[in-house]
């Protein structure tokens, strides 16, 4: 199964597989939508949490989770970090360059309430930075460098190339794991 509120998304994924259903859904209504509530083994977002628009619409659907789960189910939200966002800027302040301003139809995820909160019937298992060496390199050392950056920059490159884990705490996109308790 695959979800997207965009209905010009789901036309697209569509023409590439065959195999998958897809649904147009929006994500505070997905209980009204699946009414016979399928079982999975895994569920799997990916930037699309952080769209919610506020902590308790985020929450709600995260508790909103254990309805489609099997007793061994893994869960995994790939989503942006505000905790990844906030350390990027605190050393490009250091090096007096602009902050970087988080998409105003984001609220990305907050590791500490993830951490904190005690979710129904789903229990974070692990929080893992995914590409910081990345991000450091791309939003901290080339802007330092470079006033026009570009994707594909030598230091970019670099800094994709370098192991992830070599700069810790950058991240602001990371991989939130459940699982069903």
């Amino acid at each position: 199964f695959g979800l997207d509120f965009s209905r010009n998304l789901i036309e697209k994924a569509k023409k590439k597989s065959n195999k998958i259903e897809f649904f147009c859904v929006d994500m505070n209504k997905i209980n009204k939508q699946f009414k016979n509530k399928k079982k999975f083994d895994y569920i799997i977002t990916k930037r699309s949490i952080q769209n919610l628009k506020s902590w308790k619409e985020q929450k709600s659907f995260v508790n909103k989770i254990n309805l489609y789960c099997k007793k061994n189910t893994k869960v995994f939200f790939m989503e942006s970090s505000f905790t990844g966002l906030k350390k990027i800027n605190i050393y490009r302040n250091k090096l007096r360059l602009k902050k970087i301003v988080k998409p105003w139809h984001n609220l990305y995820l907050d590791d500490q309430k993830i951490i904190k909160t005690k979710f129904s019937k789903i229990k974070l298992v692990n929080i893992k930075e995914l590409f910081s060496t990345y991000y450091f390199s791309s939003r901290v050392l080339n802007a330092s460098i470079n006033k026009k950056v570009s994707y594909d920059d030598p230091l970019n490159l670099i800094g994709w190339k370098l192991p992830q884990e070599l700069i810790k705490g950058f991240s602001q996109l990371r991989l939130y794991q459940f699982k069903f308790k």
